[in-house]
C-alpha cells in the first residue's frame, strides 16, 4: 500500500538517498493526507475505516521493528571489542592441557562391569 517505509530510511549498510529532514517532512504530509482520506472513510464506509487503521497499525509495527534493528546494528558498530568486559576466570592450574579437558557428549569409562552375570 502506500504505508511503505523506504527500503534504505533503515538499512545498516546503505546511506538513504534523502536526507534525514526530508524523510520526516515526507512522512508528515503523507500522514496528513492519510489522516483526511480516513476520516472521509470513517462516515462513508466504517469497514474500509477499520482496514485502513489496522494497515495504519501494522505500518507502525513495523516501521518500530526496523528502527530498533538499525538503531541495534549502529550501537554494535561503535562498540570497541576491547571495552567490553570479560568475566573474572580463577586461577586454573598450570598443569591442565587441553587434551585432558573432556569433551561434551564424550562420557568417561565406567567403572561398573559390562555384561556381568547376576547370581
Amino acid at each position: 500500500p502506500f504505508l511503505v517505509t523506504p527500503p534504505t530510511e533503515f538499512n545498516p549498510v546503505q546511506q538513504p538517498l534523502l536526507n534525514e529532514k526530508v524523510l520526516r517532512d515526507k512522512r508528515k504530509k503523507l500522514r496528513e493526507t492519510f489522516e483526511r482520506i480516513v476520516r472521509l472513510y470513517e462516515r462513508e464506509n466504517p469497514e474500509t475505516y477499520k482496514e485502513l487503521r489496522k494497515v495504519e497499525l501494522d505500518y507502525e509495527t513495523k516501521r518500530g521493528q526496523l528502527a530498533l534493528y538499525f538503531d541495534s546494528v549502529k550501537n554494535a558498530e561503535s562498540v570497541e571489542v576491547d571495552s567490553i568486559p570479560l568475566p573474572d576466570m580463577p586461577h586454573a592450574p598450570s598443569n591442565i592441557h587441553i587434551q585432558d579437558i573432556p569433551l561434551p557428549g564424550a562420557q568417561p569409562p565406567s567403572i561398573l562391569k559390562k555384561n556381568a552375570p547376576f547370581g
